[in-house]
């Protein structure tokens, strides 16, 4: 957000900080979920500059809804979940999800240096650029676009189901954050639910997790947390006897 105004007769432009709750002009925030930094510098006399911070309330909406936004919308995801018909290999383990902290931690240290030297928040308006229709509105636009689908596509077809999100989405991070809070408090939020007594243990539901997770373990645990879970459902869709669910009460524990 920009004022304009002279100064000694010349424009000058003050530096403000605002959080926003909606952007659709990049690629990694879309609808809701997505923290982002834009810094422009204008090529003109005295310190005619502009500082954007658009901050997402990420893990207020996971915190309620847990990682949906990676199972339903995330563009990113969608386009992974494609590339399976050709690569449907497992891609996980705790060295792969470590790398997406690597890349997220020195990104918001980036955020909160530049947040702090732009004075903090002044302004809020939590309907930041709603009125446009997408996010491509121009050539460079497109091509940035075009250039992170395909580097998307090309590491899930190479490295297997969901390899991007599982080492280099930065927002994943935020998701995981916002999952510990949600499992820790205990209060009502979306989250899955199992009953090991229906299980058969055919592993049909570990088959088809997107993100490689050993779910048959989880049921006969009858715990249905893990912070790689993105809620996608295609565990409940392919189990035969209904033995997991969705459920948005209170969450169980896990048991001994």
């Amino acid at each position: 957000m920009r004022r304009r105004g002279k100064v000694n007769g010349n424009e000058s432009t003050e530096e403000e900080t605002c959080v926003y709750g909606l952007n659709d002009d990049s690629f990694s925030s879309d609808i809701l979920l997505s923290l982002t930094i834009s810094h422009h510098s204008r090529c003109k006399p005295r310190n005619n500059r502009r500082r954007r911070l658009n901050v997402y309330w990420i893990i207020c909406v996971v915190a309620i809804f847990g990682r949906a936004w990676c199972g339903w919308l995330c563009p990113g995801g969608a386009t992974q979940e494609l590339c399976m018909r050709v690569n449907n290999k497992a891609f996980n383990g705790k060295k792969r999800n470590l790398v997406k902290y690597l890349i997220w931690a020195p990104w918001i240290a980036i955020v909160v240096v530049l947040f702090i030297h732009a004075g903090g928040i002044k302004a809020v308006n939590p309907l930041y650029q709603t009125w446009k229709d997408v996010s491509v509105q121009d050539l460079p636009s497109a091509v940035m676009f075009l250039a992170i689908a395909g580097a998307i596509a090309t590491f899930a077809l190479v490295a297997g189901k969901r390899a991007v999100c599982h080492s280099f989405c930065w927002i994943a991070p935020f998701m995981v954050i916002g999952t510990k809070i949600k499992s820790a408090v205990g209060y009502p939020s979306l989250h899955l639910e199992a009953d090991k007594s229906k299980c058969l243990n055919c592993r049909q539901c570990s088959s088809k997790c997107p993100m490689s997770i050993d779910v048959a373990e989880m049921v006969q645990k009858e715990n249905m947390t893990n912070t790689e879970c993105i809620s996608c459902g295609s565990c409940v869709d392919i189990c035969p006897k209904g033995a997991i669910k969705f459920s948005y009460t209170h969450p169980k524990r896990e048991k001994p």
